[in-house]
């Protein structure tokens, strides 16, 4: 099986969407990050919005 080690930076068109339409939705704590429940409620489904709230939650999973 052939990997794209570059799959994330490939995986993101647009930088900072998904924090804007956050914060539209007043979903950012005092820190400035996504609150979880928001990530949560919002990943699920088909749209634009649920894929960036999904590689959000992975991209955090990897973090750690």
């Amino acid at each position: 099986m052939s990997e794209n080690k570059d799959w994330i930076g490939s995986a993101i068109k647009h930088p900072g969407a998904l924090h804007d339409a956050a914060a539209k939705a007043g979903a950012l704590d005092s820190k400035g990050h996504i609150k979880d429940s928001w990530l949560k409620r919002h990943a699920k489904g088909n749209s634009t919005l649920a894929h960036r709230a999904r590689l959000a939650m992975i991209l955090k999973r990897l973090h750690k």
